[in-house]
């Protein structure tokens, strides 16, 4: 029996375990009954993604079994940095990367290990169909190595912003900051150097606005160097086509921000507004302390986009769910009219000498919550629309631990890629030797579906 033949009803149950991303686009090609089916497939798949993802009903599943998790090499050992620029078909573990998704692809560019001793400029693209990573070959040099920089696509090209690299010895530390803006072409497998930054920044973040006569790349935070002097900058700078078809930028404008700003979250909500949250503030009198900032803004900008307003949000929680608190988290994923963040959680508690500022609350243990674990992943979610309409936010804390869920990391990367959302990378702390562990998982994150639906 030709599977052309059966009925509606089995075509669907059959459809429903393809990929949105691919396979479905794929099967919807052979005729226009397959085609219609597909759409209703794809459309409830998607309304289903969206409907558990703001229940928080996650679970995690690792993409593949040749995992690779590397404690860092002490920097008096020779060994780490023969293997930093990825010999095997698999990224070598990292923090501080940039990754990206597009069609049916993850891409993984640069980066750092904890032990700051391997820098990485190379490129990784994660096939989601094929399950399989494949380093990729640039047709021109790749930019300089580097980490905690920006990255964001725009149609077929990836922005690659700013970023850090640093070298410590036993009796010096230097730091190289950048101020470069590159964009690599996935399909012509190219990069072009579009200019140069106003400011020189890392630990920032950048958003693409399209506008009616131009792009604009947005800038905003970073560089704990200029933060001691007590400046955190917006820059927007106007993007166009050179006769080449390569980005260029052509003139900048700088806005100073209202506070001190690090390890942001940076969400474009539309073409006009843009969520800012949270992050990291070091201080001039106490340089080597992190606090962190309870504090929300909303960039809403003018019709040229040249302009832009700075409006405060207010917080509704200090403390989200029984004194937690969302970490530093530059990570939201965007479904809709709502984020999520997988972020691990900690107990905060208001700074005494700086008002406005928290921090970390280490001797708070928690209050017989089983759910709670310290060490795993919380979901929190945030309401859009709440926040565009009232100028607040209030922050869901999911009391369910995501299924499957990995112990957590920091400096990793969220992308959402249709009906799935893909962690990759980060560190994670050893609680027995007290040394970071850094990874190269990479995880698929899709929602519970009820066998009745």
């Amino acid at each position: 029996m030709e599977i052309s033949f059966l009925p509606e009803e089995l075509l669907e149950t059959i459809f429903s375990y393809l990929s949105v991303i691919s396979d479905l686009c794929l099967a919807s090609k052979v005729c226009r009954q397959w085609r219609k089916i597909c759409l209703e497939v794809h459309r409830f798949k998607i309304d289903t993604f969206y409907k558990e993802s703001r229940k928080g009903s996650f679970i995690w599943r690792i993409c593949d079994e040749k995992t690779s998790v590397r404690q860092n090499i002490p920097l008096n050992r020779r060994g780490l940095k023969s293997l930093s620029r990825g010999s095997l078909s698999k990224p070598y573990p990292r923090i501080m990367h940039g990754a990206v998704f597009h069609g049916e692809t993850l891409y993984v560019y640069g980066g750092k290990s904890s032990d700051e001793a391997s820098f990485f400029n190379d490129m990784y693209a994660y096939d989601v169909h094929a399950q399989k990573w494949e380093k990729l070959q640039p047709v021109n040099p790749a930019p300089t190595p580097r980490s905690s920089f920006s990255s964001v696509i725009y149609e077929d090209s990836i922005f690659i912003s700013g970023g850090c690299i640093s070298s410590r010895t036993s009796i010096r530390f230097t730091e190289q900051v950048f101020d470069d803006v590159y964009c690599y072409n996935v399909l012509r497998k190219t990069w072009n150097k579009c200019g140069t930054m106003k400011t020189r920044m890392f630990d920032h973040q950048s958003t693409i606005l399209k506008g009616k006569k131009a792009l604009k790349l947005v800038h905003l935070g970073g560089n704990p160097l200029q933060a001691h002097h007590g400046v955190t900058k917006i820059e927007i700078s106007t993007i166009s086509v050179d006769d080449n078809g390569d980005y260029i930028i052509n003139g900048s404008d700088v806005k100073e921000f209202p506070v001190l700003l690090i390890r942001h979250g940076q969400c474009k909500i539309n073409e006009h507004n843009i969520l800012v949250y949270g992050g990291v503030s070091m201080l001039q009198d106490e340089p080597t302390k992190f606090f962190i900032r309870n504090e929300a803004w909303l960039l809403k900008f003018h019709e040229s986009h040249d302009n832009v307003d700075i409006i405060r949000v207010e917080i509704n929680d200090l403390k989200v769910y029984d004194g937690l608190y969302p970490c530093v988290s530059n990570d939201f994923v965007h479904i809709k009219d709502f984020l999520v963040c997988f972020q691990r959680s900690c107990f905060v508690k208001e700074s005494l000498a700086h008002p406005g500022l928290l921090e970390v609350d280490s001797d708070r243990k928690p209050t017989g919550d089983a759910v709670y674990r310290q060490d795993y992943y919380h979901t929190f979610i945030l309401d859009i629309q709440e926040v565009l309409s009232t100028l607040k936010i209030s922050w869901l804390f999911v009391n369910n631990p995501p299924l499957m869920a990995p112990r957590n990391s920091i400096f990793h990367r969220t992308i959402l890629a249709g009906d799935s959302i893909y962690l990759f990378g980060g560190s994670i702390h050893d609680r027995r030797t007290k040394l970071p562990i850094d990874s190269n998982n990479l995880y698929k994150i899709n929602v519970l579906r009820r066998l009745e639906e």
